[in-house]
C-alpha cells in the first residue's frame, strides 16, 4: 500500500502539489488490487509556505494545525500517521483522548521520540510484523516520517520509499524462507 501511495506523493511533489489530506479515508483499492491515493480537492500547488489550515486533524502535520508555513513533508507525516494507524490495529496515538483536536494537541505538546516509545511500547506492532529488524526500521521509519519538526522528517516521499521498500524486503524475506522451512519439513 505505501509503496503505491508513495509513488503517487512523489508526482505530486514533483510538481509542487501538497494534498493535505491523507488520511485512511483517501486511500481507495482498485478493482485489481492496486491501491490509489484519492480525493485531491483540497490538494493545492506549493506557493512559497502554505498555511492554510486544512485536513483531517488525526493525521495533520503539527505546523499546519498551527498555521504555520508548511511544504510537502506535511503529507509525509500524514502518510506516516496513516502507517501507524495500520501497523497499530487501527489505533493512533493517545486514542484514549476522544476529541480529535485534544489529541494532536497532545501529539504537538509531547516530546514525539520519547513519549510514543516509552507509552506505546514499540507500537504493539510485535504482533503485526514477525521480524524484529523490519519492525525496528517499520518503527523509525513511522517516526522519522511523524516527526512534529518539518526538518527531522523525511525531506521527499522518495527517501521515505526507500526505507518502507527495505522493510518489506525484510518481511518477505522471512516469510519465503518460513514457506520454504514448511515445505521442506513436509517432504
Amino acid at each position: 500500500m505505501s509503496y503505491r501511495i508513495k509513488n503517487a506523493l512523489e508526482v505530486c511533489h514533483a510538481k509542487n502539489i501538497i494534498h493535505r489530506d491523507i488520511k485512511p479515508a483517501n486511500i481507495m483499492v482498485s478493482p485489481k488490487g492496486y491501491f490509489k491515493l484519492g480525493d485531491f480537492g483540497v490538494a493545492r500547488q506549493q506557493i512559497s509556505g502554505t498555511m492554510t489550515v486544512i485536513g483531517s486533524y488525526d493525521f495533520m502535520a503539527p505546523e499546519v494545525y498551527k498555521g504555520m508555513p508548511y511544504n510537502q513533508t506535511a503529507d509525509i507525516y500524514s502518510l506516516g500517521m496513516v502507517l501507524y494507524y495500520l501497523a497499530n490495529d487501527f489505533k493512533l496515538p493517545f486514542s484514549e483522548i476522544q476529541s480529535s483536536i485534544d489529541r494532536i494537541n497532545r501529539r504537538m505538546n509531547e516530546d514525539t521520540e520519547w513519549e510514543w516509545k516509552h507509552k506505546l511500547p514499540i507500537w504493539g506492532l510485535t504482533t503485526n510484523i514477525k521480524n524484529k529488524m523490519s519492525e525496528e526500521i517499520l518503527y523509525d521509519t513511522v517516526m522519522t516520517a511523524c516527526a512534529n519538526d518539518p526538518k527531522a522528517r523525511y525531506q521527499s516521499a522518495t527517501a521515505m520509499k526507500r526505507d518502507l521498500i527495505i522493510c518489506m524486503d525484510k518481511i518477505c524475506t522471512l516469510e519465503k524462507r518460513k514457506d520454504n522451512w514448511e515445505a521442506a519439513k513436509k517432504k
